[in-house]
């Protein structure tokens, strides 16, 4: 199982290294204008294309609806949640539980 974890991550960075990627996110920059799909932010340098289908035969199949620009912070979050998420969907629940009251005790 290790060894092939292993030669998925190698395949899909050797495919992070092509000009046909480098191209597609300059693509997806003008499709999404320029934004990070959660936050609305503009995209930062060092941002991520993250790839919604993250199976490894799926992985080069450049189709807008597959990807979303996210700024480095917002993928790192997006994954963090993505493990959980697929075992207990109601974590977006208690997420935005949390949120909400955060947002009551700290308005002026």
């Amino acid at each position: 199982m290790r060894d092939k974890k292993y030669k998925s991550r190698v395949i899909k960075r050797d495919f992070l290294k092509t000009l046909a990627w480098k191209r597609w996110r300059y693509t997806l920059i003008d499709y999404y204008e320029n934004r990070d799909c959660i936050t609305n932010k503009p995209l930062r340098k060092g941002f991520n294309v993250h790839h919604l289908d993250m199976r490894e035969e799926h992985y080069t199949i450049l189709k807008e609806e597959r990807f979303r620009p996210l700024n480095a912070d917002t993928h790192d979050c997006v994954h963090f949640l993505f493990r959980y998420y697929k075992k207990d969907p109601f974590i977006i629940d208690r997420l935005k539980e949390i949120l909400d009251l955060m947002v009551q005790y700290n308005e002026d």
